[in-house]
C-alpha cells in the first residue's frame, strides 16, 4: 500500500504525463486523492480525462468545483465536461445553480443567472427522467420558482426602457411576492426604479423609493445598489444632505475598505455565463 501511495506522489511531480505507465491510472481513487492533494489544477484534469471513469470524472469536478473556477472559465468548462462525461445530472444541475448566485451577487445580472437556472433546470429534468437520482421534487420546485421570480424581474426591468409606466407595476407586484428574496434582492429591485427615476430627472420619485427601500431593508448599504453620482445628484436637486441612511455615505468594498462619496469605483463588468 506504501509503494502505491509512493507511486502516487511521485506522479504528481512528472512533467511528462505521456510517460506515465498503465498501471498508475489503475490506481484510481488513490491516485486522484493524491493529485487533489497537491492541488495542480492541471494534473487533476489531465488524470481524469485520460483516467475516464465516473467515480474520478465526479471526484475532480467535485474539487474544481471548490476551486476559483468564477475567474477562470478553464475550470469552469472542464466541471461541466466531467459531470457530463460522468451522467452526473443532478451534480450538474447544482453547479448551474452555484453560477445563477455568482452572477446575482458578484456581478447583478439576472440575465445571465436566468440562463444558468434554466440550464440547471434542464439538467435537473433530465435526471428525473433517467431516475438517477431520488428525492428531486423538492430542489425542482424550488428551482421552477427561482426561475419564475427572475423572468419577472428581467422583464420589469427590461419594461422600465420600453414602458416605464408597466415596468414600475410589474417590478412592484414582485415586490410583494412572499418569496421574492429567495431569488432576487430587493435592493437590485429597487435599484432599478431608482436609476430610471434619477437619470430622468425626477429626483423626488427617486428620493421616495430611496426611503422605501430604507424601510424595507433598514441597514441597506445604499451606495451598494445605487451608483453614488446618481445619489449625490437626488440629494442635490433636492437639497437634503447626504447621509440618510449608511449607504448613502460609504459603500463596503470586498477587501474590507470602503468608497466615501464622490470617489470613482468601475464596477467589474465581468461575467460567469458566456454569451451564445
Amino acid at each position: 500500500c506504501m509503494c502505491v501511495v509512493h507511486g502516487v506522489c511521485v506522479f504528481v511531480y512528472i512533467a511528462d504525463f505521456n510517460a506515465l505507465p498503465c498501471a498508475v491510472f489503475r490506481l484510481g481513487v488513490q491516485a486522484m486523492k493524491a493529485l487533489i492533494k497537491s492541488g495542480e489544477v492541471e494534473k487533476v484534469v489531465f488524470f481524469a480525462n485520460a483516467n475516464r471513469k465516473r467515480e474520478i470524472f465526479i471526484m475532480a469536478a467535485n474539487w474544481l468545483h471548490m476551486q476559483d473556477w468564477r475567474s477562470d472559465h478553464t475550470i469552469l468548462k472542464e466541471i461541466v465536461a466531467m459531470y457530463t462525461k460522468a451522467k452526473a445530472l443532478d451534480s450538474l444541475a447544482s453547479f448551474y445553480e452555484s453560477c445563477a448566485q455568482v452572477e446575482v451577487e458578484e456581478y447583478r445580472n439576472y440575465e445571465k443567472a436566468l440562463q444558468a437556472l434554466q440550464e440547471a433546470q434542464k439538467y435537473l429534468n433530465k435526471s428525473k427522467q433517467k431516475g438517477t437520482s431520488v428525492g428531486l421534487e423538492s430542489q425542482a420546485a424550488f428551482l421552477d420558482s427561482r426561475i419564475g421570480l427572475t423572468q419577472k424581474f428581467v422583464t420589469g426591468k427590461a419594461l422600465m426602457v420600453s414602458s416605464p409606466e408597466e415596468g414600475v407595476t410589474k417590478l412592484r407586484a414582485l415586490l410583494e411576492e412572499s418569496d421574492v428574496e429567495t431569488a432576487i434582492r430587493i435592493g437590485d429591485i429597487f435599484a432599478v426604479m431608482i436609476d430610471h427615476f434619477a437619470r430622468r430627472g425626477d429626483a423626488k420619485e427617486a428620493y421616495g423609493l430611496m426611503e422605501e427601500l430604507r424601510i424595507q431593508v433598514p441597514d441597506v448599504n445604499m451606495a451598494y445598489y445605487i451608483p453614488l453620482s446618481l445619489i449625490e445628484s437626488v440629494h442635490r436637486t433636492l437639497g437634503i444632505p447626504v447621509g440618510r441612511g449608511r449607504g448613502a455615505e460609504s459603500v463596503d468594498q470586498p477587501d474590507g475598505g470602503h468608497v466615501e462619496v464622490g470617489d470613482d469605483d468601475d464596477e467589474d463588468d465581468d461575467d460567469i455565463i458566456d454569451e451564445s
